[in-house]
């Protein structure tokens, strides 16, 4: 692998990875959209609080990246924060 074939893949990894932080800020907002605009904006947030405890138990297995657990903490709680406020609007 040459100089060129490195760059090449860093630069569709990148894009990947630009891509894929796009998708989560649309999924993030689709999910908040969803509670404000259920029916019974509770019940969907129960739904959030029953993922949430099973992303919280993936996210913090010690052998899956732990460098990366306090970002995870913080991107749930702040996940947890818009969903709350996307079911109780003022």
């Amino acid at each position: 692998m040459d100089d060129a074939d490195i760059r090449k893949n860093f630069e569709q990894t990148d894009a990947l990875l630009s891509i894929t932080l796009a998708k989560v800020k649309a999924m993030e907002l689709a999910v908040a959209a969803l509670i404000a605009s259920h029916p019974e904006p509770g019940r969907a947030l129960s739904i959030w609080h029953r993922t949430h405890l099973d992303l919280s138990d993936e996210a913090f297995d010690a052998k899956v990246f732990p460098a990366y657990q306090p970002q995870m903490a913080q991107s749930l709680a702040m996940w947890s924060q818009g969903f709350e406020a996307a079911a109780n609007p003022i």
